[in-house]
């Protein structure tokens, strides 16, 4: 099973070169956030010429409260929506599917953390809901995948370096004082869900010892910080093979995100 997360960054007009780019890589399934109303039809009907039949997507709920981008889950798998599953802040900010695979069903989570900088505590607010709701279940098939707005940094020591903390020059870390709270809320999940069988994909494959990044902050047009903000965390019976950052895509000005890309292999049907 070939899955594929994007961001789309809401470019309605790079719309057909990102579904392009999509069916390119041949996923069975697609999680795509910051999809705006104006390409959710084109999306639908290039990607049903491509074979696709199952989609959702809470781009309605966003325009319903004065927001222009929701997530979309596709697949070529016959899939149930879990309305509300993770209650959050925003409701169009996380989709839950359940998702009916040769494997089983897999429980398929695709999120977009608002950021800090614009939306302030509902990004930890969000946080937290993911982490109470999938912490607390039992289900060995789950999938959460997104762009997590997070992390700030990761050192090749494997520490992980919250928007909650301060990194120096000399590689030094300070929790901001009274951030205690925000820099809990963003380990729950980027590292504390692998408690509850939910580990970050690339880093288990890759260590730490492996820079990579899928986002770019770029100031008068001089990258200055690059981000990996973008996610798959996966129940280790789905028996990940591969992970990889399709930077090209970003490079080819598709989006200012490249997407992220797992092979998973179970050996065989689980229950």
């Amino acid at each position: 099973m070939r899955l594929v997360c994007w961001n789309l960054a809401g470019w309605v007009n790079k719309t057909d070169e990102q579904v392009e780019a999509l069916i390119s890589r041949q996923p069975s399934t697609i999680c795509l956030q910051e999809v705006r109303s104006k390409a959710v039809e084109p999306i639908t009907r290039k990607l049903q010429a491509a074979g696709y039949r199952y989609f959702h997507d809470t781009v309605c709920d966003a325009v319903k409260n004065n927001r222009s981008k929701g997530n979309m889950v596709v697949s070529i798998y016959p899939f149930e929506h879990l309305p509300e599953y993770i209650v959050v802040p925003f409701t169009e900010s996380v989709v839950s599917v359940n998702v009916e695979t040769p494997h089983g069903k897999i429980k398929i989570h695709n999120a977009h953390i608002p950021n800090g900088s614009s939306y302030g505590w509902k990004k930890i607010e969000t946080f937290e809901a993911i982490f109470k709701t999938l912490s607390s279940e039992d289900d060995n098939l789950r999938i959460l995948c997104g762009d997590f707005n997070s992390p700030q940094a990761e050192l090749p020591n494997g520490e992980t370096v919250t928007w909650g903390q301060r990194l120096s020059r000399n590689n030094e870390v300070f929790l901001i004082r009274n951030n205690l709270r925000w820099h809990q809320g963003e380990l729950s999940v980027i590292r504390e869900l692998a408690d509850h069988n939910l580990a970050d994909v690339f880093r288990q494959l890759h260590g730490y010892g492996l820079e990579e990044y899928s986002y770019l902050v770029r100031r008068k047009g001089e990258i200055v910080s690059k981000r990996r903000f973008d996610h798959v965390f996966a129940s280790q019976e789905l028996q990940p093979q591969a992970c990889v950052y399709l930077n090209q895509f970003r490079e080819l000005g598709l989006s200012d995100h490249s997407p992220i890309e797992v092979i998973f292999s179970p050996s065989t049907k689980i229950p």
